[in-house]
């Protein structure tokens, strides 16, 4: 089994660019790990939910991956979001 830190809530910077490449949106993985992991404080409480999912840690650490532009920059923080129990690309 694996747990996974997902952030619940829009962060909202007012450059646009900044804004997608780097603030944590609602359904971004923040972080994947084994479920006898123990979450701090501050990350068990909202805007961050803990989801156990069926797997290894390496079945789900691909959710952590940012989409890349062109130029190999990153234009999105994050390439899949977890919505509703399901991963959406």
């Amino acid at each position: 089994m694996a747990q996974l830190l997902i952030y619940m809530k829009d962060n909202i910077h007012n450059d646009p660019t900044k804004d997608e490449a780097a603030s944590y949106k609602t359904g971004d993985v923040v972080s994947v790990q084994d479920d006898s992991h123990v979450w701090g404080n501050a990350e068990v409480i909202f805007p961050f939910e803990v989801v156990s999912v069926v797997g290894s840690v390496s079945d789900w650490d691909y959710l952590l991956a940012p989409v890349f532009d062109s130029n190999s920059e990153v234009s999105c923080r994050r390439a899949y979001k977890w919505v509703d129990g399901a991963v959406l690309k």
